[in-house]
Formats: structure tokens, C-alpha cells, sequence
């Protein structure tokens, strides 16, 4: 469900009570302000991109423009204007909203912003599966402008301007959606009847009990604001429009469609000639690509952890797919804790893909429009990790940073300076932080966000299981492409022969020495726990030897 509303119009309080009826709230929800205490209930996230969106534009959430294109009416360039951020955005949006929002749950998604950008959004939720739901909650304008007038310092007209340009967004997207509306004034008075109401005209059944659990969450002490203590006569075109929301449910819709286009063409005249507009040209504008419809099988996405049987899969992969295998390393973007968009953007030109890999690709996992993807990722016990890390660098040929030092210490040497401060992750928990990235919701503990991207991943490999981790992932390739092999390949393993994993522990113990062995433990506590946590997955095809 897409909450729709000016700000300071009751869209924290709607969006409380829906997830108070079951909706699934973001995971990185905004967290109150002493301008609305109880929260805003909308994602971080979200936030940010419809920011960046309207920044693009030349605009921003109070810089409303119009967005005129040249030569265009302003209803022409409205068009012209969403078909570009969606060929801009959409596969942004699309990966948002996958790490923001559960999968498996209706969910309820609210920002202000989204009335000017509601046709992306829609799109990107039916990209994604959802059958999205358009609710729109009003407010006295004159209530809106003093909030904001309190809030942000605008004048009284300046908060009418955007009251009614977000408004005839709205407008604009109920000439061709249906969009269920409700007041604030409704909700407050009376909210068990009006979420029953709503609730209703979405054909969901809830119980009498659960609506006045929701009911509960309102406050109506919030309301700071209140149309008849304000006072004031309004501009014409604010005062019908206005009417119009009030009379929503008992107006006809041919009427209101009616009413509405005579709105926009006075809206049309006031906006033109009065205040600030953005004028871009056409040429610079792209335009929608057409769509099949049709799903294609996933994208297997091979997050190659260094040692951790990697190469052994991307020779099984290429093996399997050939020429629509591909691998790609990508940078950090400065400032960013995250690559996702590169990913995105570098598989996009890519379609013909069917297998991918990297060492560098962050989870989660990119949220393409026409096809799932399912990430394969292994793990293995960290110290037996590091010890082969170790064999493998002392002989390569190359002057990388790992490289160097193998060759010029021992293995306790070799510990020593990664445990070093400043020597980066590759001794500490690395496989830990890898999978945090997968919960980027969470915050605060290691374990807890290790645990969490674990858990969200649809497979998981264990390099002391290979054969059997093999026949996992083939139960849940084999459906999409019939004619995959989980073929066993020894890859840049470093060992010729298979050693029983106590004896190659015990031996790393001795190399180091009680000391240093403790402090590599501790160090890579949170992986210890992820490796016994997958090791009980397997149960007893893990094996104690290695792959």
C-alpha cells in the first residue's frame, strides 16, 4: 500500500494504524523528530532517493517547480517527466525497495515526496510483484500551511503553493488509478470507523479487536493546528480543490473526473505564470523501454569470498553456461558503503547473462525488473580459511599487499601482521561483515547482522560440504535450467590431498603459539558462530575433511 499525502496532512498517523492492521513497516525506519515525536514511519531510504530524484530535476520536496518541459503543456510535460525518472530510476527504486521491505508480506510504504513521483513507484512495486494500493490522506490546507509555517518558516502562501501542487499530483494519478481517500479531520474523529471504512473498500476483512488496536495508536493531541482556529479565506483554486477531497466518496466518479480536469487547466494557467518553474529541454529525456511482461529464469550470482572454494564454482559456472557467464570487480564509490548500484547498472548491459560472479559485489543482491537472482555464497571455517589463504599467497607471482607478505614471513608472521591495527578485515570475522551487508536495516551488533544476512540469503554453501552443498543448489537450479551439472572442480586448492580439518586446526594452534592462537579466535568470533551455524545445517554431510 502507497500512502499518499502533502506533508503535515496525517500520513505518520495513517501509516501507524496500517501496520497496526499488519502492514510491514521499512526496515530502516525514520525515527521521530520533535516536530512529529511518535515517528514518521517512512523508510530512510526511500527518503533519500525521491530527494535525489526531484534534485536532479532541479528541484526538491519545497521546490515544486512545475517541471515544464519546452514547448510542452504542463499536463504533456508531467507525462514527459515520468517516463524519464523511470527509465532513470526504476532499477534503483526496484533495489530499494528489495533490501528495505520484506518479500513475503503486504507492506505499507509512505513518503510525502511520493505524490510527486508516484507513477516510478508503482511501477517499481509491480516490477517487484506487488499489486500496489494507492491511499490518499488530506488535510485542511490552512492546517498544512501553519505546520509548515511552524515547522520550516514558510509564509502562509507559500504553504498553500505546495499543499497544491502536491495535490493535483495526486489528482493527475486518480484520472487513471483508482485512489482510496480519507481525511485527517476523519481519521481523528472517528478512527475505528474510518479504518473500517478504508479497510473495507480494499476487500480485506479485519477484526473488530485488531481495528481498535490500530484506532489506539492515533493521538490527537499531535494536532497543533486546526482550520477553525486559523481562520482566513482561501485562494479560489485552493478552497475548490479542497472541496473536492471532502466530497471525495460522494462524489461520482464522472464528476470527479469532471472536476478535476477543470482544476488542472486553472492549476495549469496559475503555475505557468506565477512563481518558480523548472524548464527542461526535451531532448535530454528518455524514454520508458517497452516490457514483455515475462519473467526469465534468475540470474545466479556467485559472491566469491577469497578461499572459500570460489574458483572451484565460476569454473562450475562457466562450465555450465559458457558464453552467458560473465565476471566483473567493482569499486566502492567514494562516500558510499555500498556498490549495489554498479552492480545493478553493469548487469543491466548485460542481459544476456545467466551466471555471474565477483569478489568484490556486496549483498544484497540487485532487484532486476524482469528476473529473480539468487546469490550463492560460501562459507567455510575462518582459521582453516586464513591458513589456506596463506598456502595460496606464498606462492603466487603477483605484488599484492597478501602476496608480498607470505612470501616474506611465516604463517605466525603472516597472523601477526593481519592482526595488526589497520591491516584491514581479512583476519577479522571477514566472512561476518560480508553477510552483514546482506541486513543493511540493522544496526549495532555483528552477530545480530551476520545472522540476519544469513538468514535471507535462499542458499548458503559450506566449503567442508561441497558435494552436498552442490546438490543444494542444484534442487534449486535444476527447475530453471534443466540442464545444469553441479560438477565437482578442485580449483586452486591447497592441498593436494584431503586433511581431516582437527588435524589442520591443531596444527595452527601449534604455529602460533597459546597467545596469538587466542587473539585470532577472538577475533573471528562471529564467523566461528556463522561457520557452526551452517555446519548444523548440513548436520552430517559436512564433512571433516576438505574440499
Amino acid at each position: 500500500m502507497i500512502v499518499l499525502g502533502m506533508h503535515r496532512s496525517g500520513t505518520s498517523a495513517l501509516t501507524s494504524t496500517l501496520a497496526g492492521l499488519g502492514y510491514a513497516l521499512p526496515r530502516d525506519v525514520m525515527a521521530g523528530a520533535p516536530d512529529n515525536p511518535r515517528g514518521f514511519f517512512e523508510p530512510r531510504s526511500v527518503a533519500r532517493l525521491n530527494e535525489r530524484i526531484l534534485q536532479s530535476l532541479g528541484g526538491s520536496w519545497d521546490q515544486t517547480g512545475p517541471f515544464v518541459v519546452r514547448r510542452k503543456t504542463l499536463a504533456d510535460s508531467a507525462r514527459r517527466i515520468a517516463d524519464h525518472v523511470e527509465a532513470t530510476f526504476l532499477h534503483e527504486t526496484c533495489s530499494v525497495l528489495a533490501r528495505t521491505f520484506p518479500r513475503d508480506r503486504s507492506i505499507v510504504i509512505k513518503d510525502p515526496r511520493i505524490a510527486l513521483l508516484t507513477p516510478l513507484w508503482r511501477s517499481a512495486l509491480q516490477a517487484l510483484g506487488y499489486d500496489p494500493v494507492l491511499v490518499h490522506i488530506h488535510r485542511p490546507p490552512i492546517e498544512v500551511a501553519a505546520s509548515l509555517q511552524a515547522r520550516n518558516g514558510f509564509t502562509i502562501s507559500q504553504g498553500l503553493r505546495t499543499w497544491q501542487t502536491y495535490v493535483m499530483s495526486i489528482l493527475r494519478t486518480a484520472q487513471t488509478t483508482p485512489v482510496h481517500t480519507l481525511s485527517f479531520d476523519q481519521l481523528l474523529a472517528d478512527p475505528t470507523q474510518t479504518l473500517e471504512g478504508l479497510t473495507y473498500g480494499l476487500g480485506r476483512t479485519v477484526e473488530p479487536t485488531a481495528l481498535q488496536q490500530a484506532a489506539a495508536l492515533l493521538a490527537p493531541e499531535d494536532r497543533h493546528q486546526t482550520a477553525a482556529a486559523l481562520g482566513g479565506e482561501l485562494p479560489p483554486i485552493v478552497a475548490d480543490t479542497a472541496r473536492l477531497l471532502m466530497r471525495w466518496n460522494q462524489t461520482p466518479p464522472a464528476v470527479r473526473q469532471e472536476t478535476i480536469a477543470g482544476l488542472q487547466a486553472r492549476f495549469e494557467d496559475i503555475a505557468l505564470y506565477s512563481g518558480p518553474k523548472v524548464a527542461m529541454p526535451a531532448r535530454g529525456l528518455k524514454a520508458v523501454p517497452a516490457r514483455t511482461g515475462i519473467r526469465r529464469p534468475p540470474l545466479l550470482f556467485h559472491y566469491h569470498l577469497f578461499k572459500n572454494a570460489g574458483t572451484s564454482i565460476d569454473a562450475m559456472l562457466q562450465r555450465n553456461f559458457g558464453d552467458h557467464w560473465g565476471h566483473a570487480e567493482f569499486r566502492m564509490p567514494r562516500g558510499q558503503t555500498t556498490n549495489l548500484a554498479a552492480v545493478t547498472g553493469h548487469l543491466l548491459e548485460r542481459p544476456e547473462l545467466e551466471a555471474f560472479s565477483s569478489h568484490t559485489a556486496l549483498l544484497p543482491a540487485p532487484a532486476l525488473l524482469d528476473r529473480d537472482v539468487l546469490p550463492i555464497l560460501f562459507l567455510r571455517h575462518p582459521i582453516d580459511r586464513l591458513r589456506s589463504a596463506y598456502d595460496f599467497e606464498k606462492h603466487q607471482k603477483v605484488e599484492t599487499f597478501g602476496a608480498r607478505l607470505a612470501r616474506s614471513t611465516d604463517f605466525k608472521g603472516y597472523i601477526t601482521a593481519l592482526l595488526s591495527p589497520g591491516s584491514g578485515e581479512q583476519a577479522r570475522n571477514f566472512q561476518a561483515l560480508r553477510l552483514a551487508d546482506n541486513a543493511p536495516y540493522l544496526s549495532g551488533d555483528l552477530a545480530e547482522r551476520a545472522m540476519a544476512g544469513l538468514q535471507a540469503l535462499p542458499f548458503v554453501g559450506l566449503v567442508e560440504a561441497y558435494d552436498a552443498s552442490l546438490q543444494r543448489l542444484s534442487a534449486l537450479v535444476t527447475p530453471h535450467y534443466p540442464g545444469f551439472k553441479p560438477l565437482t572442480l578442485r580449483k586452486n586448492a591447497s592441498n593436494a590431498a584431503p586433511t581431516p580439518l582437527d588435524e589442520k586446526l591443531a596444527k595452527v594452534a601449534e604455529e602460533l603459539g597459546p597467545a596469538l592462537h587466542e587473539r585470532l579466535l577472538e577475533a573471528n568470533r562471529v564467523d566461528l558462530a556463522l561457520h557452526a551455524h551452517v555446519q548444523g545445517l548440513y548436520g552430517a554431510e559436512a564433512s571433516t575433511k576438505d574440499a
